[in-house]
């Protein structure tokens, strides 16, 4: 008898212990989604331009925005 089917047979004759297996299941494909997108949205503001930095006029000197005293 393989590993799977003596687990499976076990499950078979204890519904209890299958149920709470499969809520852990449950709960650790939860987190492990949770903490994916979590990650996802943590690189997007990583990789995400400063908001209207691109268009903004530059400074020649510093390479920061220009104000009205650099701008002359």
């Amino acid at each position: 008898m393989s590993l799977i089917e003596a687990l499976l047979k076990e499950l078979d004759e204890k519904p209890e212990l299958a149920s709470k297996l499969w809520r852990a299941l449950l709960e650790a494909k939860m987190k492990a989604e949770a903490a994916e997108e979590s990650g996802s949205r943590q690189r997007g503001r990583e990789e995400e331009p400063e908001s209207d930095s691109s268009t903004a006029t530059r400074s020649p000197h510093s390479g920061m925005p220009a104000t009205a005293s650099t701008q002359a």
